[in-house]
């Protein structure tokens, strides 16, 4: 059986779309002959869970997840803390292992260093897998410089030295041949398990002290500054005259501000905030909700609006990455551009008053992505270019 060391920057329980695409990914692989082991950062920290953990997935398959001491230098920039002697035995403790394959994950990251120096020492095969399609977009112009200058200067290497990248959109594509142009890029879609999405309730209880009139949207994702979470509550001010209520699923550094906000705005009343929940409580509350929002500055392939869809809702997003690659405008999706404050506004109104539309559009984003984002093929180009890669030749994909 080959080896594979991922090495990932967030891994659950930390949350997002890299991290489960990351999860997953993992899941998928080694059910295909391949022992996998994950290098992270222990970002949160799990301190009542063995290190190294094993987890033993469907086959019998076990991955292997090393966390290793790390802070963030800012807010979703994880730094191993190089100071700590366990950082440089558990490195020493992998160049042990003799991996036939190393992974990387979006260009920008640390880890995505880390990988190419321990490749290239090596010798070893590195694939790396690209999740963004621009330049980081956040509330703040230093921290937007440095991703920009991290781009050009780390985002070029791994994009020039990796023996293969794999991009999860045409859009992060064709951003990666904006950074380094030399090379090819393969496209694979991620998978989504559309079994255990069909198989979760609605929520219920969620709308137990609502009137029967509200009208329910909901976003599914971390509260940063990049995800656009402030836009809504701006267009919500615009809609004070219809019953709407919005709920925000997640966590993350911008809770405070946001909540500060929803009481400057005297919003309190239209929005909840229920924090991070498990993958089964997230399906239920978008289940339970009637319009899906997704109003990100930048993306890859957004997770959310994959899984907002295949619970057959209206979504509302913005023409970012590869949203246009998972719906098709007016028929499938509203599309507007970062900020559009007052498109969002207008597209909230349109569809609030029109539970006919709602019905329609969310029927017809759950026939878009029914089958259209699968494992079990998406993983079986991963392990072609993967098996092509570690003997030699270009991918066969």
């Amino acid at each position: 059986m080959k080896k594979l060391l991922v090495f990932s920057p967030y891994y659950p329980p930390h949350v997002g779309g890299l991290e489960s695409h990351s999860a997953q990914f993992n899941n998928e692989i080694s059910r295909v002959g391949y022992a996998v082991t994950v290098f992270t950062p222990d970002l949160p920290q799990i301190p009542d869970t063995q290190n190294p953990e094993k987890a033993t997935v469907e086959g019998g398959n076990t991955i292997l997840v090393i966390r290793y001491p790390a802070f963030e230098l800012i807010a979703n920039y994880p730094i191993p803390k190089f100071w700590q002697f366990k950082f440089y035995q558990q490195i020493k403790q992998l160049k042990g292992e003799r991996y036939d394959a190393v992974i990387s994950r979006t260009r920008f990251f640390f880890s995505s260093l880390i990988t190419m120096i321990f490749a290239k020492s090596l010798g070893i095969k590195w694939l790396h897998i690209e999740h963004g399609s621009d330049f980081p977009k956040l509330n703040n112009n230093i921290v937007n410089f440095i991703a920009w200058f991290c781009d050009h200067t780390l985002g070029w290497l791994v994009f020039r030295f990796a023996d293969e990248v794999v991009c999860n959109s045409v859009a992060s594509a064709e951003f990666a041949s904006t950074l380094h142009c030399g090379r090819k890029y393969n496209i694979v879609f991620r998978g989504v398990n559309e079994a255990a999405i069909s198989e979760v309730e609605k929520t219920d209880q969620a709308r137990k002290y609502l009137a029967p009139n509200q009208v329910v949207i909901s976003y599914l994702g971390r509260l940063i500054s990049g995800k656009g979470v402030a836009d809504i509550l701006d267009a919500l001010t615009c809609l004070s005259d219809l019953p709407l209520v919005l709920w925000l699923i997640g966590s993350g550094p911008e809770e405070v501000a946001l909540r500060q906000m929803v009481t400057e705005k005297h919003l309190q009343e239209k929005v909840i905030f229920w924090g991070e929940k498990k993958f089964k409580e997230a399906i239920g509350l978008l289940k339970s909700s009637d319009i899906f929002i997704n109003p990100s500055y930048t993306e890859g392939m957004p997770t959310a609006v994959i899984e907002a869809s295949l619970c057959h809702l209206p979504i509302i997003a913005t023409n970012v990455g590869g949203t246009r690659e998972i719906l098709k405008e007016v028929d499938e999706i509203v599309l507007f551009a970062p900020h559009d404050v007052e498109t969002i506004a207008n597209s909230i109104r349109k569809l609030s008053v029109d539970a006919e539309l709602r019905k329609l559009m969310g029927e017809n984003a759950f026939k878009a992505v029914t089958g259209k984002f699968d494992w079990s093929e998406s993983v079986l180009k991963y392990k072609n270019i993967l098996e092509a890669m570690m003997d030699g030749k270009k991918d066969t994909i």
